[in-house]
């Protein structure tokens, strides 16, 4: 981060793996952004000893993953469609606009970002 982002940002360097001070939720000017590769069944295997078995494999799996990563999100601050709506839904429903943008070459993944409406 070169000097010049330091002072814009008030002399606060982000890292990966940081977290939000308890301090800056109340500031109206910061953001809190989290991650999660929602879609890694499409790569997750299951077995070490068969590589092909994949997380994607057993609907239950990452359903059930997805589901906990929902419970997640709304308790603390994209595939197939099915899943795609239970996010729309859930996010939508606990006052979320949802932007989704698939990955390109028909990669199997994508991006989804939720903005909190009271935040536009």
């Amino acid at each position: 981060m070169g000097r010049k982002n330091r002072e814009i940002n008030k002399g606060r360097v982000s890292r990966p793996g940081s977290y939000a001070i308890p301090a800056s939720i109340t500031d109206p000017t910061c953001i809190s952004c989290t991650t999660f590769n929602i879609l890694a069944p499409i790569y997750k295997r299951l077995d070490p000893e068969d590589q092909s078995c994949r997380e994607s494999d057993v609907k239950d799996y990452w359903l059930h993953r997805n589901h906990m990563i929902l419970d997640w999100l709304l308790n603390s601050g994209l595939g197939t469609e099915e899943l795609v709506n239970i996010y729309d839904k859930r996010l939508g429903d606990a006052g979320y606009i949802n932007f989704k943008l698939a990955r390109t070459n028909n990669r199997g993944d994508g991006l989804l970002t939720a903005v909190h409406k009271d935040l536009l």
